[in-house]
């Protein structure tokens, strides 16, 4: 299974078996193997931890990307990894997508480090968070159902500007999270839809759950 989705794979195939591979090679992007894990072992080791507060038709025939780094200490795009909290597992909403489960935290960060590299916010969910998610992530209804916290409307546009003050221009965007194809990245979709925003063409997903099933 390619461990490489663009969001518009993620987007149209939340709850889908069918596996995913990337189709345009990006600049920094080049059609071979799998991402290495070895290529980023000494950044992570560099790099300060956050402080937390298959398609509706399968693709075939084509080649998944690896990561190409210009340098040992420079990659040629952003590598960010992020993370959500929520009200509950995702949910496909048709219709009214003001309904289902929400986002309550967003937590992102560049591994390339550097000034302003990590970017968390908690979220207004505009619903009730059951009671017993609170045991699992501290969070609450009481947290964060108050006028003073954010929406993912209100975070959205500085959420933008953060990605490309950490964008190269011309490349693309690698966001990395654990699960990203059936949670994260169905989340972050749908939040998008609420907002009537577009993701950028140029963001793609690892999921770190497809590369740790493929190492074992």
């Amino acid at each position: 299974m390619a461990l490489l989705f663009r969001f518009s794979q993620l987007r149209n195939s939340m709850l889908s078996s069918c596996p995913a591979r990337v189709l345009i090679p990006y600049a920094g992007l080049s059609p071979g193997k799998l991402l290495d894990p070895k290529s980023y072992e000494r950044r992570a080791q560099e790099t300060v931890s956050l402080h937390s507060a298959s398609l509706g038709s399968c693709i075939s025939g084509i080649q998944p990307l690896k990561f190409q780094q210009t340098s040992e200490h420079e990659p040629s795009v952003p590598l960010l990894i992020f993370d959500i909290e929520t009200t509950g597992y995702f949910q496909k909403i048709t219709g009214n997508v003001q309904k289902g489960n929400r986002i309550t935290e967003f937590a992102v960060r560049d591994l390339c480090g550097g000034k302003n590299s990590t970017f968390e916010t908690l979220l207004n969910p505009e619903r009730d968070v059951p009671g017993h998610l609170a045991t699992v992530n501290n969070i609450n209804t009481d947290l964060v159902c108050r006028p003073d916290v954010p929406r993912f409307s209100d975070v959205l546009p500085l959420l933008l500007a953060f990605v490309r003050s950490r964008q190269t221009p011309g490349k693309p965007v690698i966001w990395v999270a654990h699960n990203v194809k059936r949670f994260d990245g169905p989340f972050l979709a749908q939040e998008f839809d609420r907002c009537s925003a577009q993701m950028p063409e140029d963001w793609l997903f690892v999921d770190t759950l497809c590369l740790a099933r493929k190492l074992r």
